[in-house]
């Protein structure tokens, strides 16, 4: 059977990938009927089509012996002719395309073929047949080093697909060794780059391109890294009438700084520089002129035999703004959105900062204006979202410091200018910032003025999420409009201005006065060198490090979150949230345009089974799926610098065939009952056996229905459509509040309890099929709702939501709410809570009272809740009820006073709606009922939504949640004598993992040590400071999100020895001979033996030593039969 399932849904694949590709295939076959025309009876047949061939044969022409076949594609009208007349009665045409219609006819060779009466009268139209072979290798394969540890892998489509590509293959090795380092299967792009590489190092990589039947031969290209002192990088350095270049090596700028500037290459003749920038990836350079204009030069890398990095500049550079009289200052690159931003100064202290697009530099548009105050310098951080700019204070109301503002708040297309951009942050104030440079994913650096030790001007690190370092190194920059251009830095290198280096002291330093070199990643900075120039005297206006790594490639920050699963029979829709920005490195103007990468096969399927999508929309709907059948799925986005890491595993199965609208479940005092949302086509599922319902609960997986009915001897059903009810569970006390925990198959209830202070209620659990139920908690609970995707169970007792995880290790309070919960429900997939509140008991809306429900959200983790929203609800009252029953599915929250016949439904996206809400109303009549219900107990919705199961788990229904034991708890390699590490094997599951640790620990002075310890993924617990020698008694266990392991076996072990004391009281006896004819003496060494708390665990033995004091050699005392250690 199961051999069955996987070839249907290997056919199922390859039917949907056809559909997918009209464009390669004929939507109709030729017919191979011969057309007459008015020419000579040509007959002609056509035997053994095939994909790439045909043999075409005709009866002979009584008037010639020489023939010409003529075949023409029919799509594109391209005609083929035998190359030399034939004198045989057939031809084998050879070379074709697949599944592509094509007419074929034969002519005479001694006449014209354009001829009509010239060919014969029998034109035929044929397809090819479908090609069952593998794709052709991808074409041209180009393998690129991109920097020391990066490599870019680019291809074209194959030249024979056969049907569609599904994916590529690419995987790359060390050429010496063949070790693999990077294999990505799935791959629907046609370019990747391939991180984390070794800097001089040779590498092999193939790509492999596969179809519907299976993989190509690969495309291989071998690739050498450069040397990490061979980072392309150089240093452009403005001078009033030239731009020199000079490689920037790590090496050579730690060992040999002041040899770089002797090796200067001009690279560019221009004067009136204002401003430089660059777009690496596009190789760009951009430059402003205070003449006014926007100049763009295409640059190539360069590397002379040493590896040393030149730039060569095109000759004729494009003006891309031309507007004389305007004096510009900074530009700036967005490399990531393809924009310029720079500085136009409009008379006396006026500024403003423009924007346009790289390739429509016609289209301008201000950013923001200022009259007062100039901006000095701008720079952009496109991958985390932000511009940069400093401003000079010229009034008393305005900052001289460093700012920054949102880049979605900076893309006006309006032709005003604005006064100010939405949303600045003043970063730093200080009158002494004169220049900054940014490091997009490392830091700001900036002048300002130190407070410590002295108050001087010195240099700052700054993160990108504003906490600030203390002043790092003192620096004098140097005076001058040009100042703020000359601060800038790559990695954890700063250059800065020679203190001093103006035009007055010019003479003073000496030719060469220039650049100050510090190590950012000294604290404080160090010093490393000042650059210097032996040929050039004139002080340098501006300089840029022109190098890859600044300009790095946004890559999304998380994998996709918050994944939906709605399924149908056949099909399924997918939907998810983007990437997770955490703090304020990033605005809402960061890079977010992703790629989402989703890959997905039926469960129990291979690798090669596996099919790949890809979308930029959160969703993507799979059709043409098996009906309740369980399928595997990941999903991971793809930005220009590469793909999120790690995707998660999720498993979600197909509905059954026709169960594929979504309904209510209603528990009643006369039986659970079965409904369409609006409450048309309503029945009683099991009036026999489910009066009295006080729970209900839905698997959509096996499309069961499990209830509960009240009393003291209650009893817990399933009921599966066309299958008799059954009892599962019996005589339970009074068993209400059903929960379902479709991943570990689990039933939670309410029941009724007792303990020596009152009355509780009592959470039970148990399987639904087999095994006793078992305590789980105990509370006055009044409400509950189970997240099963995230392991945790909630309830209500009081005005108190108390949430309690699923393995039992922890319970804690959730949130406090100001209205006492009624009902509660929970949204696995954004982890939020709802819960609906009342005002007090008896209720009513009034003038006074406009309100007596309110409902609430909450967003959760495993470690508690955060701040609630909370909406009041207009015009509706519990009336006498304490309770509410309420659902959640699909975004809409549902909920109903308990012992009424009245459901309500309002969004669940609660944070999106005003203070007050009226929530829409639907009346459920019970009056086609017989008998007739009077309220409502509980509320359950079979909607197309299923919750995707975590992990590579093989089939939903079958979920593996109990790990397996860990091993015995052993002394770690890490420990010391002071310090003990327990260790422990890991015990794999598909979800995360706890451990809890059990010890005792019983030292050598008698004393002991119990604890337990909990761990999340972590197979290892160190304890410091504990004496050496320790007997360490150990137990751990394993915990999944929903269930513990046995416990593992006991660990039992000492702990490290120390180093013994000292020996004390060392004594000796000599006892000469009485002979005195010089036989050897006997001595009696005696010492005082060490307690184990003074040897540092257990004494093995002691060492006696005797040496000869005269000479220090030692006395050999073997053989000395009375010799003894």
């Amino acid at each position: 059977m199961c051999g069955n399932t996987r070839i249907w849904g290997l056919a199922v694949l390859i039917l949907l990938l056809i559909a997918r590709s009209p464009e390669v295939y004929s939507q109709e076959v030729c017919d191979p009927v011969c057309t007459s025309g008015e020419g000579w009876n040509s007959e002609v047949n056509l035997q053994d089509i095939q994909a790439r061939s045909v043999l075409v044969s005709w009866v002979q022409d009584t008037s010639t012996t020489l023939y010409v076949v003529q075949l023409r594609e029919q799509r594109s009208g391209s005609i083929f002719n035998t190359s030399a007349p034939v004198s045989e009665l057939s031809f084998p045409f050879s070379g074709l395309t697949p599944l592509t219609d094509y007419e074929v006819q034969v002519c005479r060779a001694n006449g014209s073929i354009n001829d009509p009466d010239n060919c014969g009268n029998c034109l035929k139209c044929f397809t090819t047949v479908f090609a069952n072979e593998q794709p052709s290798a991808p074409s041209n394969l180009q393998v690129i080093a991109s920097g020391p540890r990066v490599v870019t892998v680019e291809w074209e489509v194959p030249q024979i697909v056969n049907g569609g590509i599904r994916n590529y293959t690419i995987v790359c090795m060390l050429t010496s060794t063949g070790d693999v380092v990077y294999n990505n299967t799935g791959v629907t792009r046609t370019i990747v780059n391939v991180f984390n590489l070794m800097p001089s190092t040779n590498y092999t990589c193939s790509v492999v391109a596969i179809n519907a039947f299976g993989p190509s031969e690969p495309a291989m290209g071998d690739v050498a890294t450069p040397a990490e002192s061979s980072i392309p990088g150089l240093l452009l350095v403005v001078y009033a009438d030239q731009i020199t270049s000079t490689p920037l090596v790590f090496d050579n700028i730690r060992l040999q700084p002041t040899s770089l500037f002797e090796t200067s290459d001009n690279l560019i003749t221009i004067s009136d520089v204002a401003g430089i920038d660059y777009h690496f990836q596009r190789s760009e350079l951009f430059l402003t002129t205070s003449a006014g204009q926007i100049v763009k030069y295409n640059v190539t890398f360069t590397f002379d035999m040493d590896d040393t990095p030149g730039l060569v500049a095109s000759q004729t550079p494009s003006v891309l703004f031309d507007q004389t009289g305007v004096t510009l200052g900074s530009i700036a690159v967005d490399w990531v959105n393809n924009d310029l931003y720079w500085i136009e100064y409009t008379g006396g202290d006026g500024s403003r900062i423009m924007r346009s697009p790289i390739d429509e530099t016609s289209s301008l548009y201000c950013v923001v204006s200022w009259s007062t105050s100039p901006v000095l310098h701008l720079a952009v951080d496109p991958v985390h979202g932000y511009l940069y700019w400093n401003r000079r204070s010229t009034t008393v109301a305005e900052s001289t410091g460093l700012y920054r503002a949102s880049l979605t708040n900076t893309r006006t297309t309006s032709t005003a200018c604005p006064t100010d951009i939405p949303e600045t942050t003043l970063i730093v104030d200080d009158d002494n910032l004169e220049g900054f440079t940014l490091e997009p994913n490392m830091a700001i650096y900036h002048t300002g003025l130190c407070q410590q030790p002295e108050s001087v001007v010195g240099l700052f690190s700054r993160s990108l999420n504003l906490e600030v370092n203390a002043c790092i190194h003192n620096v004098i920059p140097a005076s001058g409009p040009d100042a703020t251009q000359t601060l800038d830095s790559f990695s954890d290198i700063v250059f800065i201005p020679v203190p001093g280096c103006t035009p007055e002291q010019l003479d003073v330093n000496g030719p060469g006065c220039f650049v100050d070199i510090f190590n950012a990643s000294a604290t404080p900075f160090t010093d490393l060198a000042r650059l210097s120039s032996s040929t050039r005297v004139e002080i340098p206006q501006i300089f840029r490090v022109y190098r890859s790594v600044k300009q790095p490639l946004p890559v999304p920050p998380s994998p996709p979150t918050s994944i939906r699963v709605q399924t149908t029979s056949t099909s399924a829709t997918i939907s998810w949230q983007a990437p997770l920005f955490a703090g304020n490195f990033f605005s809402d103007g960061a890079f977010s345009s992703w790629n989402y990468v989703i890959r997905y096969s039926m469960v129990g399927s291979s690798a090669e089974d596996t099919v790949t999508n890809s979308t930029t929309s959160t969703s993507i709907t799979l059709e043409s799926l098996l009906p309740d059948t369980s399928y595997r799925f990941t999903i991971s986005a793809e930005g220009p610098g590469g793909e999120s890491e790690d995707p998660n595993n999720f498993v979600f199965s197909t509905r059954v065939q026709g169960g594929d609208a979504a309904r209510l479940l209603v528990a009643t005092d006369t039986g659970v009952i079965e409904a369409d949302q609006d409450g048309s086509g309503m029945e009683y599922i099991d009036i026999t056996n489910s009066r009295e319902s006080t729970g209900v609960a839905y698997d959509a997986r096996l499309d069961r229905t499990y209830w509960t009915i009240s009393g003291g001897q209650g009893n817990l059903f399933s009921y599966t459509p066309g299958v008799d009810s059954d009892t599962i569970h019996e005589q339970r006390d009074n068993p209400r509040h059903l929960e379902l925990d479709w991943v570990a198959r689990r039933l939670f209830w309410v029941e009724d309890g007792s303990t020596l202070s009152g009355p509780l209620n009592v959470v039970s659990s148990a399987d639904p099929f087999t095994g006793d139920p078992s305590f789980f908690a105990d509370d006055l609970i009044t409400a509950t709702t189970l997240d099963s995707l995230n392991g945790i169970l909630f309830w209500v007792a009081g005005d108190t939501v108390v949430m309690k995880t699923l393995n039992g290790l922890n319970e804690q309070t959730c949130l406090t709410a100001d209205m006492t919960p009624a009902g509660i429900a929970v949204d696995p997939a954004r982890r939020r809570l709802y819960w609906v509140s009342k005002l007090s008991d008896n209720c009513v809306v009034s003038t006074d009272t406009p309100f007596c429900l309110s409902v609430g959200e909450a967003d959760y983790t495993r470690a508690g809740c955060g701040s609630p929203t909370v909406r009041n609800v207009l015009d509706i009252t519990l009336g006498s009820s304490s309770s509410a029953v309420v659902a959640y599915s699909s975004g809409i929250l549902y909920f109903a006073p308990l012992f009424s016949d009245s459901l309500y439904t309002v969004s669940a996206s609660l944070s999106t709606i005003g203070p007050d809400l009226t929530p829409s109303v639907g009346v459920i009549s019970f009056s086609a009922l017989d008998p007739l219900p009077q309220e409502f107990r509980d509320i359950a919705v079979m909607a197309i939504e299923a919750q995707p199961l975590p992990g590579d788990v093989e089939s939903p229904g079958l979920a593996q949640v109990t790990p397996a034991s860990p091993g015995a708890p052993f002394l770690g390699e890490s420990s010391s004598a002071s310090d003990i590490t327990i260790e422990w094997e890991d015990s794999n599951s598909f979800s995360d993992i706890s451990y809890w640790l059990d010890y005792s620990l019983q030292r050598i002075d008698g004393s002991m040590d119990m604890d337990q310890i909990i761990t999340e993924d972590v197979t290892s617990v160190t304890l410091t400071d504990q004496s050496p020698f320790s007997n360490v008694t150990a137990v751990v266990t394993a915990y999944t999100l929903w269930a513990g392991s046995e416990p593992s076996e006991t660990g039992n072990f000492f702990s490290n020895p120390a180093v013994p004391a000292q020996v004390q009281n060392v004594r000796v006896f000599v006892y000469f001979p009485i002979r005195g004819d010089g036989s050897a003496v006997t001595a009696l060494v005696v010492w005082d033996g060490l307690t184990p708390v003074e040897a540092g665990g257990t004494v093995d033995s002691y060492t006696v030593r005797v040496f000869d004091t005269s000479s220090g050699q030692d006395v050999d005392l073997s053989q000395n039969g009375d010799a003894r250690t």
